[in-house]
């Protein structure tokens, strides 16, 4: 019997797909979400075989942001005989170099809010009501980079990255209400780079303190957010990420 249901956003990317495996890996159901289906087949191929065998991995290829991506994802969610609710995380968007502010294009700065900040907005709409009366063992995970902290720096990424954080902020405001009943919300700031196993493995990449293959990142994940509610900004960077696996 799994130990509950974790929804993870976002799975077919480097974090999410982390995020999905670490979460089978410790026996939860996954529903895993991705726009794209290749995303998902790529992720089924990296699943531990244990949890394909007790059909714990459950790939909805949809669009949150949609009224039938939402209708299956929620419906994937409250599956008969699925385990409670109760991990969500929240992780979307691609990063992209953009020219000056002047030189952007209208619907690249039009795109990056879709993929990168509103699909969070969505996500926490349609399954907010849920977490809020999952319990305190329950956890809501927003990801957020720390491209938003030098958005001048960073370009496009960093400025949706920093009304992200804002976005967070929102969200634990509006858990604060939810009590003993509700889950606990946390934006996990990510300061590494997590890179697909592959890239590392051609020599395109090399693992160190401020990259980590998202085979190893997987490995913290579900400590990440299982642990103590915390209900605040928590910040992964490479001397974080050694305490963690210390």
């Amino acid at each position: 019997m799994a130990v509950g249901t974790a929804v993870v956003f976002g799975a077919s990317g480097n974090v999410g797909r982390a995020a999905a495996l670490g979460f089978l890996t410790a026996g939860y159901r996954v529903v895993a979400v991705s726009r794209r289906s290749s995303g998902l087949d790529k992720l089924r191929g990296l699943a531990p075989p244990a949890a394909l065998a007790d059909n714990r991995l459950v790939g909805v290829a949809g669009d949150i942001a949609t009224p039938d991506g939402r209708s299956s994802i929620l419906d994937a969610v409250d599956a008969a005989g699925a385990p409670p609710l109760t991990a969500v995380v929240s992780s979307f968007g691609p990063w992209l170099v953009t020219p000056a502010m002047s030189a952007v294009p209208a619907d690249t700065y039009a795109g990056l809010w879709e993929s990168n900040l509103h699909p969070h907005w969505h996500a926490w709409a349609a399954l907010a009501p849920r977490m809020a009366k999952a319990g305190r063992d329950a956890s809501y995970v927003i990801v957020s980079g720390a491209a938003g902290e030098a958005p001048g720096a960073t370009g496009l990424v960093g400025v949706a990255a920093a009304a992200l954080f804002a976005l967070a902020k929102w969200a634990m405001a509006e858990a604060a209400s939810w009590g003993d009943a509700g889950a606990s919300v946390t934006e996990l700031r990510i300061a590494l780079r997590v890179e697909d196993d592959a890239v590392v493995d051609a020599g395109d990449a090399a693992e160190g303190d401020d990259l980590k293959r998202s085979s190893t990142f997987a490995a913290v994940f579900p400590a990440l957010v299982t642990a103590p509610p915390r209900k605040e900004t928590v910040r992964v960077d490479g001397a974080e990420f050694i305490k963690l696996v210390g």
